[in-house]
């Protein structure tokens, strides 16, 4: 007779599914063997059963506990056994059973597990000047510590499902939509073979989001199951625009150098312009916007396309600007303030936030950059994660 108790299981590397268990015979076990367990499951629709000797390692009378790393002995190739590649999440019920020579065995010991898909978390636009020194990543590691809680690992020695900063960032500035593709190219790969996953989920944040559309509308939806945007700027930003934009250059050729990278390419800065009127003369007339929007003058802004799904996650709780008072210093402009605010989360108002998907708002009044320190925006955004697609 034997006995054995599931501790834990999890993938252990890309392909292998390993576990921490209690296995033990009594003595009135034959000394000779062999004994094994019989691991079972339905993995993503294939039947697994694996037999594994451990006559070398637990004899009659003995109890041994068999943990990863230490003892490697328990575990389950899913390559081996020609298991699909996960598109979803998968959760799963695993069963194993200790038999001895005599035909005698253990009762079952089951345990459920959860392999998520991996996540790569896409950062926004940093502005040093709204940010105390040093302070720039924290919101994105309150995040990514918020998930290694909830059953995602960012560990480079397990089965890696959190793949963020400090691995994964970019300059705006510096980098062309034709750059970010490859970027998220090299990103992607790595991802799909550190893992035993056949898609991913993004959560792009603020200009991260647009990021993420980008590549996915046009360039290759294939790998990605969710895009998660959190408070990304789908149609523009004012205060981007106005305080940081219009304060930070002094003449339209420091502007346009400004949205160009040192080759003489056009930038990722030039998404973030608003779309909608925004600037006006102190006496209210419109003032065309000196450069364009290009994310929705190159029609970028398109729908997801099918079996890759949108959610949108946002707040309306703060005053934000809307539209903006400026005049001419020159051939440029000088900021004097804001014509009108409306509701959103102090950076874009709230119908900036809205696109294609599953539009989710948030009361918080926590200010745009610092979303992802919100427990009700990482509940929200681990809702999305885990949830079936839905309309909200």
């Amino acid at each position: 007779m034997g006995i054995i108790q599931i501790h834990c299981a999890r993938m252990v590397s890309p392909t292998e599914l390993g576990l921490d268990a209690e296995v033990g015979f009594f003595h009135n076990v034959s000394p000779k063997g062999p004994r094994y367990v019989e691991l079972n499951a339905i993995i993503n629709g294939c039947t697994i059963q694996e037999k594994i000797p451990v006559t070398d390692i637990v004899g009659p009378g003995e109890f041994a506990l068999l943990e990863w790393p230490h003892q490697d002995r328990l575990k389950i190739d899913l390559d081996k056994f020609g298991v699909d590649r996960f598109i979803e999440d998968e959760e799963f019920e695993l069963t194993a059973i200790a038999y001895a020579s005599d035909d005698s065995h253990s009762n079952i010991s089951t345990f459920k597990v959860k392999i998520p898909l991996p996540v790569i978390i896409l950062h926004g636009y940093i502005i040093k000047k709204w940010w105390k020194e040093g302070s720039y990543w924290q919101p994105y590691n309150d995040l990514q510590n918020f998930l290694k809680t909830r059953g995602y690992d960012d560990s480079e020695s397990g089965y890696r499902t959190i793949w963020g900063q400090p691995d994964i960032r970019y300059s705006p500035q510096d980098a062309t939509p034709a750059d970010i593709t490859d970027e998220m190219d090299r990103w992607i790969k790595s991802v799909l073979e550190n893992t035993y996953a056949g898609k991913i989920n993004i959560i792009g944040v603020s200009l991260g989001g647009l990021i993420a559309r980008y590549y996915i509308t046009e360039y290759n939806a294939f790998p990605v199951h969710k895009l998660i945007m959190v408070t990304t700027v789908n149609e523009g930003s004012s205060l981007f625009e106005g305080e940081f934009f219009i304060e930070s250059t002094r003449s339209r050729a420091e502007a346009q150098a400004f949205l160009l990278n040192s080759e003489g390419k056009e930038n990722l800065s030039n998404w973030l312009f608003p779309t909608y009127q925004s600037l006006y003369t102190p006496n209210g007339q419109e003032i065309s916007h000196p450069f364009k929007n290009l994310f929705h003058a190159k029609g970028y802004d398109k729908p997801a396309p099918p079996n890759v799904h949108y959610y949108s996650i946002f707040s309306a709780e703060r005053e934000s600007p809307y539209e903006l008072y400026v005049e001419e210093e020159g051939d440029w402009f000088k900021l004097l303030g804001d014509k009108r605010k409306c509701m959103g989360d102090g950076n874009g108002i709230a119908q900036t936030f809205k696109t294609f998907g599953n539009n989710i708002l948030v009361q918080t009044k926590t200010h745009h950059a610092f979303m992802l320190s919100d427990s009700k925006v990482q509940s929200t955004i681990l809702n999305a994660l885990k949830g079936k697609p839905m309309k909200y």
